[in-house]
């Protein structure tokens, strides 16, 4: 339940001051859990009609928390999740063009 998670994610925030990573073994599932708080909070920001389980309230709590909304994964043109294979060949360009990829 979001009540259940929303403590466990910002028990792990106050111990590591960051949000959890995807490969972390015991903690993975609250890096799903942000992103997916994250993409229904900005389905709500785009559209006020949205359904979704994300209410003011729970915006409020997670804000006081100091819960980062961050826009998820970067879209391409048309609006679309950028596949791994586009995000790379980005990479490749860019690495051709610096020299680096830090």
């Amino acid at each position: 339940n979001f009540d259940y998670r929303a403590a466990e994610w910002f028990e792990y925030f106050t111990k590591h001051g960051r949000d959890p990573k995807r490969d972390d073994e015991e903690y993975g599932y609250l890096a799903a859990w942000a992103s997916k708080i994250r993409r229904e909070y900005w389905a709500k920001q785009r559209d006020k009609n949205h359904k979704g389980p994300m209410s003011q309230a729970r915006t409020d709590k997670l804000k006081a928390w100091g819960f980062d909304f961050r826009e998820p994964v970067k879209m391409n043109t048309t609006g679309e999740r950028k596949s791994w294979e586009e995000r790379f060949q980005e990479l490749l360009e860019y690495k051709e063009q610096h020299g680096t990829v830090d």
